[in-house]
């Protein structure tokens, strides 16, 4: 695989992602398929593999290179809910050929910073947040009213509430400790098994809800975490 052609097909990836909005982001690469990861350069493939924790797997290169091109862009348009309408503009042919050549095809999950409550940042409260469960601080509390999937885990020693987001199917579960030990006792108790039974055990019920003011930042750095693959001019 030429490193013209992944340099190429990522330029053109991040441009449409900077175009969709500034709430659309790039948040995670879960599997890269290649017509032969044979060709895959040994860099770029160890980059993608401890940054993303991605799979490489192998795709036979399709005889009817339009073909692949529109399921290429017909998945992104799903995936991102019709914000990435043409990632491939025009599948490259090796040598003139009709068969197309080593095709990337990033899947990726989107998601868009924007949460289905709101929360008045200047309606807030001081109050005792328990970390430790010896020395509590105090904490701007924000508090509201309203709908939401709530649970009282005792398997967990927190309250289990979710916050849907506007991207419809990715949400935020707060776990909110009722032990004194604070987040420690949550965090001793935490395990899958008792995640998937809070997250299953949630239903809809009128919350008032109390908790710290936060903010919660994720972001990945695709360009310089290229370039150190070897990638120039991103």
């Amino acid at each position: 695989m030429s490193t013209d052609r992944i340099e190429g097909f990522f330029k053109n990836l991040m441009r449409v992602l900077r175009a969709g909005g500034k709430h659309q982001r790039l948040q995670r690469i879960s599997v890269l398929f290649v017509a032969s990861s044979d060709s895959v350069n040994e860099d770029f493939s160890k980059t993608v593999r401890e940054n993303f924790s991605v799979a490489i797997r192998t795709l036979l290169a399709d005889q009817k290179p339009e073909h692949t091109s529109n399921e290429t862009n017909r998945w992104f348009e799903i995936t991102s809910r019709g914000y990435l309408l043409s990632v491939i503009s025009d599948m490259p042919r090796v040598n003139g050929a009709g068969t197309s050549s080593c095709q990337l095809i990033a899947s990726a999950a989107y998601a868009e910073h924007a949460w289905g409550s709101r929360f008045d940042p200047h309606r807030t409260i001081l109050a005792n947040f328990y970390n430790n469960g010896t020395n509590p601080c105090k904490t701007h509390m924000v508090r509201c009213i309203s709908y939401y999937r709530y649970c009282a885990s005792k398997a967990l020693s927190a309250r289990c509430l979710v916050v849907p987001s506007m991207a419809r199917n990715w949400h935020m579960l707060l776990l909110l400790p009722t032990d004194r030990r604070g987040v420690h006792a949550v965090e001793y108790r935490l395990d899958a098994e008792a995640f998937k039974q809070a997250v299953s055990s949630c239903r809809e019920a009128l919350v008032e809800l109390s908790m710290p003011n936060i903010e919660l930042e994720s972001s990945v750095c695709l360009s310089e975490v290229l370039k150190r693959a070897g990638l120039a001019d991103l």
